[in-house]
Formats: structure tokens, sequence, C-alpha cells
């Protein structure tokens, strides 16, 4: 009896494997902490050091308490009820995520405000146009090619307790935290073969582990996977790389925080900073409003340029039609369709095209030529993102939903 009654409270035995039916990163400790620093590397620091590659995530600890973002004084829940109430927001139903089951309901800020404290839901929308006053773009993302880049800003808000799947996103995410805390458990995408050899949903870009209770014997290879552990804290900015694996616990009360998704750059635009580094201004951080979103056309770009990330130098007549066609493709159409393209993207006629003309070409040019690749310049939709964003049928990891959505709770 007393032996049964073990077995019942603590399900997990001696000899199982370690981190059996325990949160996720139980398996093994945490590897050391991820880079501290004390301000937003200018545009050209984050792309070496953090962005290029493999990517490096950093926290800056406090960052909002030096006053440079309005809204982390101004957001209290009585400001957005006066200032901001009548908006219509995106609430999902269930703090921990369940991406088949997950409810979406569309309410007034005031009346989710009214009622968050006292439900099981929470708070992921799109920052109105009208609330992006309040918030600024860090120096980082200014020049180089980012700020041609930004895909969107999203609120996540929540009485706190909310849990996310395992997932990656296929974006560049800035995480600043207005309110509350929160628990990263973070991979680096390095350890793909890891993370998704059992029960990943490759398209929808997330695992389907339970991260309270991990079933080590239905994810052994999880028993492997190194990890880092992040807290952050009120005040705090994350940055997450491109497609690096995370879940994210917010701990019990208000928790609120501001994430800025934006395309991933293959190659830094050197001569787009030119004037900012040619200034002996300090750089501070730009009003958000100040900046337009990319549109599906440089989504889909950027998927094309990944393609020849790999290349050395510039970029090949046969690397281009490789990238849009495949390596095996014999067409004539392929090759006078590459050959057009091609020649609107070398605009000094060396018969090569540099990373410089690639990012500056005009896409409204090239849609004329490859309309069923670049479509029209509508609003990505965010099911167009996460994972590859390159495959536009895919779900996404974290839309505010309808579908799958998540890239933090």
């Amino acid at each position: 009896m007393f032996i049964w009654l073990i077995c019942l409270l603590n399900p997990a035995l001696a000899g199982d494997p370690p981190g059996h039916l325990k949160p996720l990163g139980q398996h093994r400790p945490p590897l050391g902490g991820v880079d501290e620093i004390e301000d937003f590397p200018l545009p050209w620091d984050f792309y070496e050091n953090y962005v290029k590659d493999g990517g490096k995530p950093f926290i800056l600890r406090g960052y909002l308490n030096r006053g440079e973002v309005p809204a982390y004084k101004l957001w209290n829940d009585q400001y957005l009820k006066e200032k901001f109430g009548s908006e219509k927001v995106d609430v999902e139903q269930g703090k921990k995520e369940d991406r088949l089951k997950g409810k979406l309901d569309v309410v007034t800020l005031r009346d989710y405000l009214n009622s968050y404290n006292d439900s099981d839901i929470y708070l992921v929308h799109d920052a109105p146009d009208v609330m992006k006053a309040d918030l600024t773009i860090p120096v980082s993302l200014q020049c180089g090619g980012f700020h041609d880049n930004l895909f969107k800003v999203v609120l996540w808000f929540s009485s706190g307790g909310t849990k996310s799947h395992l997932h990656h996103d296929g974006l560049d995410n800035i995480n600043c935290l207005l309110d509350g805390e929160k628990d990263f458990y973070m991979v680096d995408k390095a350890h793909e073969d890891l993370i998704e050899a059992d029960g990943f949903l490759e398209q929808q870009s997330y695992s389907t582990v339970d991260v309270e209770a991990v079933d080590m014997y239905k994810f052994p290879k999880l028993g492997e996977v190194p990890w880092y552990e992040i807290h952050m804290k009120k005040g705090d900015c994350l940055y997450i790389p491109y497609k690096w694996y995370h879940q994210v616990d917010s701990k019990p009360g208000r928790n609120f925080a501001v994430n800025i998704w934006f395309y991933h750059i293959w190659r830094f635009n050197h001569t787009d900073c030119q004037t900012m580094k040619s200034s002996d201004q300090v750089m501070k951080p730009k009003l958000l409003s100040s900046y337009k979103k990319s549109n599906s056309r440089m989504l889909m770009w950027q998927e094309i340029l990944g393609a020849l990330s790999e290349l050395k130098g510039p970029i090949q007549f046969d690397h281009l039609e490789e990238a849009l066609f495949g390596g095996d493709n014999e067409e004539p159409e392929s090759k006078q369709i590459t050959q057009m393209l091609f020649e609107v993207i070398d605009k000094d006629k060396d018969h090569e095209v540099s990373w410089e003309e690639a990012y500056t070409v005009d896409l409204e040019e090239l849609a004329e030529i490859i309309p069923d690749i670049l479509g029209d310049p509508m609003e990505p939709q965010e099911d167009d993102i996460v994972g590859d964003p390159i495959d536009p049928s895919m779900d996404e990891q974290g839309p505010p939903r309808g579908d799958n959505v998540h890239t933090e709770l």
C-alpha cells in the first residue's frame, strides 16, 4: 500500500531517464548565462556580434528604467482604459497554450482590463497605431536593413501563469517586459536534430511535448539538449535570434510584454548606415510610429536571399536561377525570367549582383516580372512567418490567432 501511494504521488521512478515527467529543462543543469549588456548595440555591432551566422541572444537588465520607452511609465491599467479603452484587441482563452483548442475572442481593451485578473485569458495583439506613439525602436534596428524589415510589434498581456509551447520563430525578436517576470527555456538552433527528433510539427514550428511533464520515453532526444535559462524581470529586454527554440513561462501577477518582430537579414547594408556612422550625435531610440512595416513582397524576397546566404561573394546568374527555380531546372522560361530579374537588380551592369544591389532593388519592379512569387504587396499574415517563411502554406507558431499562434506568452 505504501509503495503504491509513493508511485501514485511520484510517477517518475528512480530508473527513469533524468527529467522524466518533470518540467522542461530538468534533465540537466542549464548552460552559463547569455550575454548581459548595458545598452542596445549599434546596428553594425548588433549584426556582427548577435545576428549573423547562428545568432546569439543577449539581455539588457533594467533597460526600460531609463525612461526611453514612454509606455513603461505610462501603461498602467487606468491609463490604458482612459487613453485606449475603445481599441479592439484579440484575447485568447486558456493560459497554457493549446493551438488546437485555443479560442480567440475580440473585445475592447477596456473590457479586457476589467476582467483579465479574474479570468483564464490573455491578450495577444498587434500594437494599434494609436499606441505606437508610446513605443520606440531601439538603436540596433535603425539602419543596415533592419529598419526596412520590421514585421510587427505585438503586445502580450495577462495576469500571469501562462505557458507557451516549445517552438521557434521564422523571425528575429526583441522582447521587452513592461511588467511582471518571465522564465525562458532557450536552445541554440544548432540543436535542431535533438529538438525536432520526436513529436515536432515542422510546418507549425512547435513541439507537442508537455512542457510541464516531459515524457522522456516519447521524447528521448530532449534529454540530450543543452539549454539556457533566462529569467526576465520588469524593465528587461531580451534578443531572441532567428529560429532559436524557446519556451516561456510567465510568473503569476500582472505580466505585460512588447515584442518587436523583424525579418532576418542575410547581409548588413553598410551604405545604409554611413550617415549614422559619421554623425557625432549620440544615437537614441526613435518612436515606433515613425517606421512602416514591411509587406509580403519583402518577406518573400528575404526568403530568396536566404537561399543565397551561404555565398561568400557576389550573386551570379546561376545562383539566382537556382534560388528561384531549383538546381535541376532546365526550362527556357526559367532562364528568361532569371535574366530579366538579373538585369533589373544588377544596377551597375557588371554582370554580378552585389548584396547592396539585392537589398536596394525596387521590389515593385521585380513583382512585375515574378508576380507568382512576390505577389501583391499585402500585409503578411503571421501564419506565413513562423518556422520557414518561404512556405506560405504553413501555419504559424504564434499569430494572434485563428490558427496556431505564439512566440511567447
